[in-house]
């Protein structure tokens, strides 16, 4: 009647699974540049800067071009405490008129 099966709990589990699991963070980490998460922060703050926009302008254009993004994202773009994806870059620039690389490139 009864099956004999018992729940399988986390010292149950396989231990080639965390292993799996631990290597693949292990090569998945990302790390910051020069203590910051992108290259395009500053030059996206001086663009939106030019345009006389705010942050909750430049994150309610980036929706209606079809980019998930609140304002306190753009603000930590602007940081540097933010990934920013190809994608994102892309849009970025076309919305602040600028090209992707003149974002990505180093002030000197």
């Amino acid at each position: 009647f009864f099956s004999s099966r018992r729940r399988h709990t986390r010292s149950d589990r396989d231990w080639s699974s965390d292993v799996c699991s631990s290597d693949l963070n292990r090569r998945l980490k990302i790390y910051d540049y020069k203590g910051r998460k992108n290259l395009c922060g500053n030059r996206v703050k001086e663009a939106r800067a030019r345009l006389n926009i705010t942050q909750t302008d430049l994150a309610a254009r980036l929706q209606v071009a079809g980019i998930t993004m609140e304002r306190d994202s753009v603000s930590r773009i602007e940081i540097g405490t933010r990934f920013v994806t190809d994608y994102e870059l892309a849009v970025l620039a076309k919305i602040l008129g600028v090209s992707m690389e003149w974002l990505t490139e180093s002030e000197q």
